[in-house]
């Protein structure tokens, strides 16, 4: 599946094959109002300038799985969309795994999670899983305090 500029893919169930986003191009994890897992039976090629949206409830977040391989940009715009309105993300969404070799950017300072009005949603950042095939998004849960 070639995702062009301006078209979006993805949801919840299974898509045989490769796919390729382009720049422009939008990949969707989750179905809007459903949490789920999108598994790809082939490699995943994210190109800069492409979107990523997923979905998250209180209790979970969807995540796609690559039967294959998976390229990912050095910079890349993820927006996080609550299933139900006033849910904060929190935890730890185990955002992308590659059932072979994920090739992706040496640190994840040009990627950003943004809400669904495009603020930056703060605290938020990304990580390699400790199997080195997936991608975690983070913000962690609890107080902040600032001393002065």
């Amino acid at each position: 599946v070639a995702v062009a500029a301006g078209a979006s893919f993805g949801g919840v169930g299974t898509a045989g094959g490769d796919v390729g986003v382009a720049s422009g191009a939008t990949l969707l994890i989750g179905a809007g109002s459903s949490v789920g897992t999108l598994a790809l039976g082939g490699d995943l090629a994210v190109a800069s300038g492409a979107a990523l949206k997923v979905a998250y409830s209180q209790s979970r977040a969807s995540a796609l799985t690559a039967a294959g391989a998976v390229t990912l940009p050095a910079s890349l715009t993820v927006t996080a969309l609550p299933t139900t309105a006033g849910v904060p993300l929190a935890g730890a969404i185990p955002l992308v795994t590659a059932g072979t070799t994920l090739l992706g950017p040496a640190d994840f300072s040009e990627w950003s999670v943004v809400d669904k009005n495009g603020a930056t949603i703060p605290g938020a950042f990304f990580e390699y899983g400790a199997d080195g095939r997936s991608v975690v998004l983070r913000r962690p849960m609890g107080t902040v305090i600032t001393f002065r």
